[in-house]
């Protein structure tokens, strides 16, 4: 395994102002990501789930608390962390092999640059489409540009901010099988941020639950089924069951199946 660093998520607090009323976002979130997991967060709109994806990446600054990776404090001047949006955010005027060097930050490729970037390309299944530009893509392929671009640098941790949320039901779910196949190859550490329950069991080891805002996390759900995941099975309709809970507890839940 490439990746033999821990990611630490200790006492996390963050805390902003809007015209002078203090709004407090995260409340002392702790959690340790193992070499090579996939977790997923989960929980109410505007918890703060991307907020924490901002606080590891380096986007923001915590108010309190401390990322470790290693066991060390986080350095943001390196290739540690790499991160996919919602949006591909490519850039419109460079061809889809120019894009992913951007993520080098090279002004001269090496060979190995080179082969490395070929690879990437042949990773996400757009070889045919190396020299294409981004409006010549369609919103998943732009997305798998975007996954080989945060790759490229070889990062220790993924983060991935509903990278799959634009997309439609069939192109949404291609996608999840790609993220897993591009996993299990590359046997990155990633943190993904989702709204979907489904989405968050096929992909997981783990599934983190938040609170509402001030966020901490709630629950911590073991997702234990083998791979590849049967999204009807019992086993996975059970696991659904007992997260939908987690949220509507209180309410009865708008659904039903036997199980």
């Amino acid at each position: 395994m490439k990746n033999l660093e821990k990611l630490s998520l200790l006492n996390i607090s963050k805390s902003f102002f809007i015209k002078d009323k203090k709004i407090d976002v995260l409340n002392d979130v702790n959690l340790d990501v193992s070499p090579g997991e996939f977790v997923s967060i989960i929980g109410p709109s505007g918890c703060g789930k991307s907020t924490l994806l901002k606080l590891i990446i380096g986007l923001s600054s915590q108010t309190a608390g401390s990322i470790l990776l290693g066991g060390h404090e986080l350095q943001y001047s390196t290739h540690d962390i790499g991160i996919v949006f919602q949006e591909a955010r490519l850039f419109p005027w460079l061809s889809v092999y120019k894009n992913i060097t951007f993520g080098l930050e090279n002004k001269q490729l090496s060979e190995d640059d080179k082969n490395d970037v070929q690879k990437h390309i042949k990773l996400v299944g757009l070889e045919s489409f190396a020299d294409a530009y981004p409006s010549q893509l369609s919103g998943g392929m732009q997305q798998r540009v975007s996954i080989a671009r945060a790759l490229i640098s070889h990062p220790k941790v993924l983060l991935l901010d509903e990278p799959f949320g634009a997309l439609d039901a069939i192109t949404r779910i291609h996608m999840q099988q790609e993220i897993t196949r591009i996993w299990q190859t590359e046997k990155s550490t990633i943190l993904l941020v989702t709204h979907d329950i489904d989405e968050a069991i096929f992909l997981s080891d783990r599934v983190i639950v938040m609170s509402n805002r001030p966020a901490t996390i709630k629950k911590i759900i073991p997702v234990e089924l083998p791979r590849p995941r049967d999204r009807n099975g019992y086993d996975f309709l059970l696991l659904r069951k007992k997260i939908y809970k987690e949220f509507f507890d209180e309410i009865e839940i708008p659904f039903s199946f036997n199980i």
